[in-house]
C-alpha cells in the first residue's frame, strides 16, 4: 500500500485487522525534529524508504509506521508484511518508528508525540502483548537514552484510549490519596538523593514524575506509589550519604562527571576534592548508568571492574552485554540488588 497520513483512532482500527504479537519501539536518530517543518512527513517518510531499498537492499522501508513529532502518524510497510526491525523478533511484530534523536540531551520526547506513542502502547499491552524496545537485543541506545523503558511502560498503562477522544487518565489521584500526609517527607528525602522539588506537601506531577523515576532507577515497582519499598530504599541511601569514602579513583569520577555537565542536587558541578560525600554520591544517583549508556564513566567503570577481575571486554565506554555482566557478578560479590544498574551504592562499592 502506498503511504498516508493518518490520526492515532484510524491505526487502532486498522490495527483491530491484524494479530501482531508485540510492538517494536524505535527513533529515527536521522531524520529528526530539526528536520520536520510541520508538513514534510510524507517526504521524510520517502526518504526513509529509499535509504533503506537503496542503500541497505530491503524490500520495502523497515517499519509499519512513522510517529511525526505533531502526533501525526505516517504509514509505511504493508501491516501484513514482516517488518525490518529487531533481529530475532521481526516474525508478526509490529514497527513502529517515533521521529527524533531521543537520545540524552537532544530532541524531547514529548507533547503529542509522546501521548500518541502512549497510546499505541497501551493498545498492545491491553491485548497481552509485549511492547519492545529495539535496545533489549540490540547494541544501540534506541528509542534513545532519555526513554526510560520502565517509566513508559508506567505511564501506558494510565493512558485510557476512547475511539472517539482519546483522553489521558493519570495515577496521580491515586497516588496522591495512598501517600496521605507523608508527602512532604516524600519530597525532603527525594531531595536528599537528588532531585529538585518544592517541600510544599502538595503531591503533583513533578513529585510523581521524581517518584517514578526513583523507582525507575532503583529496581523498585514503577507505580507511583510511595509504600514501605519506596521509602526504604530513600532511607537507605540518605544513610548511605554519612559515609565519605576516599579513593584514587574518586577524583576521576568527578572530572568526567563535571566534563559530562552532571550536576548535583544543588544545581552545581562536582568539586575534584577526591572524596564520595553526599554530592557526589547525589550525581551517581541522578545519573545512573545502565545498558545502553555511552559515556567516558562507562569506561572508568569497566576500568574498575576489570581490575577487579570482574570485567574482561574492551575499555569502549559502552554498557553492553559483557559489562551489564560484569556490574550484576560485581552486585552479586557485594550484597547489593543484582539489577544491572550502576547507581550511588554500587559506585560506592567500585570506588572504595
Amino acid at each position: 500500500m502506498g503511504f498516508e497520513i493518518i490520526n492515532v483512532n484510524e491505526l487502532l482500527k486498522r490495527l483491530d485487522k491484524y494479530n501482531h504479537k508485540e510492538l517494536h519501539v524505535h527513533h529515527t536518530w536521522r531524520p529528526n525534529h530539526a528536520n520536520y517543518n510541520g508538513s514534510n512527513g510524507m517526504s521524510l517518510q520517502n526518504g526513509m524508504r529509499n535509504y533503506h531499498v537503496g542503500k541497505l537492499g530491503w524490500s520495502d522501508i523497515g517499519q509499519h509506521i512513522t510517529l511525526l513529532p505533531d502526533g501525526k502518524i505516517v504509514t509505511g510497510r504493508n501491516f501484513s508484511k514482516t517488518p525490518a526491525s529487531i533481529t530475532g523478533h521481526n516474525t508478526n511484530g509490529f514497527a513502529m518508528e517515533m521521529l527524533g534523536d531521543f537520545d540524552i540531551g537532544k530532541d524531547k520526547f514529548e507533547g503529542e508525540q509522546k501521548q500518541v506513542a502512549l497510546k499505541i502502547a497501551k493498545y498492545f499491552l491491553d491485548k497481552g502483548k509485549y511492547v519492545r524496545f529495539h535496545r533489549e537485543n540490540a547494541s544501540k541506545t534506541c528509542p534513545g537514552t532519555s526513554i526510560d523503558k520502565n517509566i513508559f511502560i508506567s505511564e501506558a498503562k494510565g493512558v485510557l484510549v476512547n475511539r472517539g477522544e482519546p483522553v489521558v487518565v493519570t495515577q496521580i489521584e491515586k497516588a496522591k490519596a495512598y501517600i496521605g500526609n507523608r508527602c512532604k517527607e516524600l519530597q525532603e528525602k527525594l531531595n536528599k538523593v537528588g532531585y529538585n522539588l518544592d517541600v510544599d506537601g502538595d503531591f503533583g506531577q513533578l513529585t510523581y514524575n521524581a517518584l517514578i523515576d526513583f523507582q525507575s532507577k532503583n529496581g523498585l515497582d514503577v507505580d507511583g506509589y510511595a509504600g514501605v519499598k519506596s521509602f526504604g530504599k530513600l532511607n537507605e541511601l540518605i544513610s548511605l550519604q554519612n559515609i565519605i569514602i576516599e579513593s584514587s579513583y574518586i577524583k576521576e569520577f568527578q572530572k568526567i562527571s563535571s566534563k559530562l555537565n552532571y550536576k548535583d542536587k544543588n544545581g552545581n558541578l562536582l568539586n575534584i576534592d577526591g572524596t564520595y560525600g553526599k554530592l557526589s554520591q547525589s550525581v551517581a544517583n541522578k545519573y545512573q548508568l545502565k545498558k545502553g549508556s555511552k559515556n567516558e564513566l562507562v569506561g572508568l567503570i569497566q576500568k574498575i571492574l576489570k581490575e577487579k577481575g570482574f570485567y574482561h571486554g574492551n575499555i569502549d565506554n559502552s554498557f553492553g552485554n559483557q559489562t551489564d555482566k560484569a556490574v550484576r557478578e560485581f552486585q552479586k560479590s557485594k550484597g547489593l540488588k543484582v539489577d544491572g544498574y550502576v547507581g550511588s551504592l554500587t559506585i560506592g562499592k567500585l570506588l572504595n
